[in-house]
Order: C-alpha cells, then sequence, then structure tokens
C-alpha cells in the first residue's frame, strides 16, 4: 500500500511540472489577464495618419528584415514563447495586445516607476495612458509624468507599436523635441537610444546626428572634424580656440580677422600636405585609444524585449601633438598679419613641427594677394577707386556761361606741423590706454624667432613645460563685447533657448507682434556674431532654430544678468 502512494505521488508530481511546463510556454496567465481586462476594451480601434506623422529626413529608412521576422512572429503567437530577451518577457506581448487600444477620455493619474511597463499600471493609470497617447498621435503633446512618456518609448523601440522604422523613428524625434525640456531623464537617454536605433538601421549620419545631442560624447571632437574632411577651413573658429594655448596680443587685436582667416587656410593647407604623404590628419591628431575597442549593450536601461546586437565603440582623444600644432600654426598666421599690417616684430613659432617651407606658402598666398579689406579697421571699406570711364561718343561743350560775380572768402591756411605734433600726442596717449586695458602681453609671445632650447635641456623636461603653457584664448571678452551690442529684443530671443533649440513658429509669432520678419531678425544677430564672435549664431533646421552649441556661454552669460 505504501509503495502505491509513493508511486501516485511521482506521477502527480510529474503531472504539475508538465503542466507548469504548458504554462511557461503558452503564458495561460497572461492570456488570462488581457481577456478579464474588459473595462479597457475601446468602443472603437486607434487610427492614426502615419504618413504626416513621418518626417522628410526619415521618409527613406526601412525596417531590418530581422525585426520584421520578430514581429510577424509575435503577431502571429502573441501568447507563444518567441525569441525573447529573458528580462522582459512580457513587454513586447503587452504592446502588441494594446497597440489599437485609445480612450476617449480620461483623467490624468500620477505615475511613478523606475521601470515603468504595462505590468506597472493599474486600470485608471492605463486609462489615462491610452488616452494620452491617442492625443500625441494626434499632435497634441500633453505633458504628462515621465513614466507614461516612456512606455510609449519602449513601443517604438520595440516595433511592437507600429512595423515601420520610418513612423517609429519619426515618433522618437517628435517625442524628444516635445517634451526634452520639460523631464531631464528623456534629455538624457532618448538622444541614445534613436541614436543606436540609428545604427540598427545602417545610417550612419542620421546615428551622429542624435549622438552629437548627448553632452557626454566623448568622440564628438572626431566626429565633426571627419564630417569637414579635406574642407576644414570651413571649421568654426571657437573649435579651434579650445586647443590653441596662446595669450593674446596688441597686434592680434587689431588684426583678429585676419589672423582668423590666415589660421584657417594654414589648417586646410596642413592637411592637403599630410594626405600628399599619404596620412591622415585627423587621424594623426586624435588617433584611436584602444586598437580594438570594446563591445557595449545597446539600448542600456530602456525595456527592449527583442534581441538586438552589441555595438563596437573606439574611444579617441585629442593628442598633445594636435595642441602644439594648432599652437604653431595660430602664432604663424599672426606672423603673416603683422607683416600684413607692416609690423615688423614676430612672434617665436616652433616650425620645426611644420612641413619645410610652410610659412613661405602662407606669406605668397596672403602677402602677394593681399587687398585692403585684410587690414582695414571698419566692416565696409573701399575696393577700388573709380578712376575716369570714357563710354560712347563725345559729350559737346557746352556754351561759356558768363561767370556771376564770387564774393571772395577768407584763404583758409592749414599749419601741417601743428596737425601732425598734434596727431602723434593724441596716438601716444591711445597706446597708453591700450596698454592699461589689455591684458599683459606674455613675454614669450615677443621673443625673437632666432631664441634656441639649451642643447643639454632634455626632451622630458620640454614635454613637461608644455603642459604648463598658458590658458586657451578665452571667449569671455568677446561675448561680453557680443551682448553689449544686442537690443533688449535680441537679448530676450537669446533667453528664449532651452537646449540650445527654440520652435521656429513660435519665434515668428514672437516677432510678429514687433512687426519685425524673422529672417531679417536672424541675419541682424547673425552679423553681430560675425563681428564679435567669429562665426553664425543661430542656425535654422527645419522646425526648429539652433543655437551653435560652441557658444553656449552666451546663454550662460545673459541667464547671470536677467
Amino acid at each position: 500500500m505504501w509503495a502505491e502512494l509513493q508511486e501516485l505521488e511521482g506521477r502527480m508530481t510529474k503531472m504539475i511540472n508538465n503542466l507548469l511546463k504548458v504554462f511557461n510556454k503558452y503564458n495561460i496567465k497572461r492570456a488570462i489577464e488581457l481577456v478579464h481586462k474588459e473595462s479597457l476594451q475601446p468602443s472603437e480601434a486607434l487610427v492614426y495618419d502615419i504618413e504626416t506623422i513621418i518626417l522628410p529626413d526619415y521618409r527613406h529608412v526601412k525596417t531590418p528584415f530581422q525585426v520584421k521576422e520578430f514581429v510577424r512572429d509575435l503577431k502571429r503567437m502573441p501568447l507563444q514563447s518567441v525569441e525573447l530577451r529573458r528580462e522582459n518577457p512580457n513587454f513586447c506581448l503587452d504592446s502588441v495586445a494594446y497597440s489599437k487600444r485609445q480612450e476617449k477620455q480620461a483623467n490624468s493619474i500620477p505615475f511613478k516607476s523606475y521601470w515603468p511597463s504595462f505590468q506597472s499600471l493599474d486600470e485608471t493609470q492605463m486609462k489615462w495612458y491610452f488616452y494620452w497617447r491617442k492625443e500625441v498621435l494626434s499632435g497634441n503633446y500633453i505633458d504628462t509624468n515621465p513614466g507614461y512618456i516612456f512606455i510609449f518609448v519602449y513601443e517604438l523601440l520595440n516595433y511592437t507599436f507600429n512595423d515601420q522604422a520610418a513612423f517609429n523613428l519619426s515618433m522618437l524625434d517628435r517625442v524628444y523635441m516635445n517634451f526634452y525640456d520639460k523631464h531631464s531623464a528623456l534629455a538624457h537617454f532618448l538622444p541614445q537610444w534613436i541614436g543606436d536605433f540609428c545604427y540598427e538601421l545602417g545610417d550612419s549620419e542620421l546615428e551622429k546626428k542624435w549622438v552629437d545631442k548627448l553632452q557626454t560624447h566623448e568622440n564628438s571632437d572626431y566626429e565633426n572634424l571627419k564630417r569637414c574632411e579635406h574642407k576644414l577651413q570651413t571649421v568654426s573658429i571657437t573649435f579651434w580656440k579650445r586647443f590653441i594655448n596662446y595669450r593674446k596680443t596688441k597686434i592680434f587685436r587689431e588684426n583678429r580677422n585676419v589672423v582668423y582667416k590666415v589660421f584657417k587656410a594654414s589648417v586646410s593647407i596642413l592637411e592637403t600636405q599630410y594626405q600628399a604623404q599619404g596620412k591622415n590628419l585627423i587621424d594623426e591628431w586624435i588617433p584611436q585609444i584602444d586598437k580594438t575597442g570594446y563591445e557595449r549593450e545597446m539600448f542600456r536601461n530602456a525595456i527592449i524585449g527583442r534581441e538586438v546586437q552589441r555595438k563596437l565603440e573606439v574611444n579617441r582623444r585629442p593628442t598633445l601633438k594636435m595642441r602644439e600644432d594648432l599652437t604653431a600654426l595660430f602664432r604663424l598666421a599672426e606672423n603673416v598679419a603683422r607683416l600684413i599690417a607692416g609690423e615688423k616684430r614676430q612672434l617665436s613659432v616652433d616650425e620645426a613641427r611644420l612641413p619645410e617651407g610652410f610659412k613661405n606658402v602662407l606669406v605668397q598666398l596672403f602677402l602677394d594677394k593681399s587687398e585692403p579689406a585684410l587690414i582695414a579697421q571698419g566692416r565696409f571699406v573701399k575696393t577700388k577707386d573709380r578712376g575716369d570711364r570714357v563710354l560712347g561718343s563725345p559729350v559737346p561743350n557746352s556754351p561759356e556761361p558768363t561767370e556771376p560775380h564770387i564774393a571772395t572768402s577768407p584763404l583758409i591756411e592749414f599749419n601741417l606741423e601743428r596737425i601732425n605734433t598734434l596727431d602723434k600726442e593724441s596716438k601716444e596717449l591711445l597706446e597708453i590706454f591700450a596698454l592699461w586695458y589689455d591684458e599683459e602681453e606674455s613675454d614669450l609671445s615677443e621673443e625673437r624667432n632666432d631664441l634656441e632650447i639649451p642643447k643639454n635641456f632634455k626632451h622630458d623636461q620640454l614635454q613637461k613645460q608644455t603642459l604648463n603653457l598658458p590658458s586657451p584664448l578665452s571667449l569671455d571678452e568677446d561675448v561680453e563685447c557680443f551682448l553689449a551690442m544686442l537690443n533688449e529684443l535680441e537679448a530676450e530671443f537669446l533667453r528664449g533657448f532651452k537646449h540650445l533649440t527654440r520652435a521656429t513658429q513660435e519665434v515668428m509669432q514672437t516677432l510678429k507682434s514687433h512687426g519685425i520678419m524673422m529672417g531679417v531678425f536672424i541675419s541682424t544677430v547673425n552679423g553681430k556674431a560675425l563681428e564679435y564672435l567669429g562665426d553664425n549664431l543661430i542656425e535654422q533646421e527645419a522646425d526648429i532654430l539652433r543655437l551653435n552649441e560652441d557658444f553656449e556661454q552666451v546663454l550662460f552669460s545673459l541667464a547671470r544678468k536677467a
């Protein structure tokens, strides 16, 4: 009898184990949960205009084949085990089941969760989410708790709400642009996730667009230069300033634009000479640190139910060589500007870092073809004398008029000697004032070209000293001068930028109330920026205005003065 009971117990245990395996395979528990949520059944299926939502920049992207296979299997067998990641087994199943749900009306319910998902929503929160999602799809971006927004982001990343890559990417873009300035967590995570999404699609340009939005992106310097490869003269001077060790001199202040122009050209020429030697200047300046790189998990910290690949990352850092080369080019550019201005004194330049005859190339390029505009102090200069012109047949002489009686006036005589004396004294006075207000010039900046390093000077000591170079060229003075030229409306316009962007429509409405066209207004601001900062400040991208990230200090200075 005891043996029969043990045998019966063994059979029952085996049956229970088999039943649990069936439950696990077909997720019967989850099926019962979905069936019993009758209160969530909508009166009609969710409808939205996909073509209107898709943005022009993303219309060309296509859903990867492996994702299509995943979504197809998920829709055919929503309750059967498919290729799901172990840590998020139910999110994709829930998302497919709820993809057509909507609520015509619902009340906003607070929702806080570290890992927001459908399973963490109660019934009232679920109704609000479906109502909020419907409104967002129709263009009404109602602000709500970030947990709801993250659930929708996860649906888009998993392709479970909609299987079109162009739609998902466009919707991710719209969600970011409408909520990033309201929720810091979205501003932190979404650029990386959308960048990974674009990497999965194989579109490197779109990936760079989003990865560059990361405030902690380490490879942005390398990627920014790579985008301007073979046209480095177009790189903003504010980008280069971060790598230049230099103290402003009086000559530089008087010929700033010339120095910048010569410097940009010198970088482009140096790139060409490296290319002729079979080398890449950008790779020499910002080399790869690790030869093999490392793999990282994509969509880190997001709820992803599908299998995703790992991405190979490469670390790059600007080298000391880059800083020293750029510093040498900048000092050489000022020397050329000095020659153009007729100044005999020259800065000391480590020309050994540059190709042989490099200085002569720059001198021939700018000195032989220099124009008055290069050294003019004003913004507008006279470029050419009109001279005499003869067109058509000669005009006949007019009849000789009778000479009227003209009252004689006393002859004005100029004391040229006195004028020259006063002019000399005023120039001396101006130089005294300039010495009071200018920064102290470095003794190194006025050294002669024949300065040599002692023969017993060790290379290690040279490296140590190069690390103690003067601080990089600062934008503080330029920014203050620029802000001083802004009127109240222009300053208020710049204060409205959040995370370096503003909606174009909003700016147009604001300026319209003042009777000003946006194009004219932006051109005016950029004109002042070009004069004092050396580059445009505002750029228009589709439906947003973007502030040049190199001049973020402008916003900080405005905030301090508010």
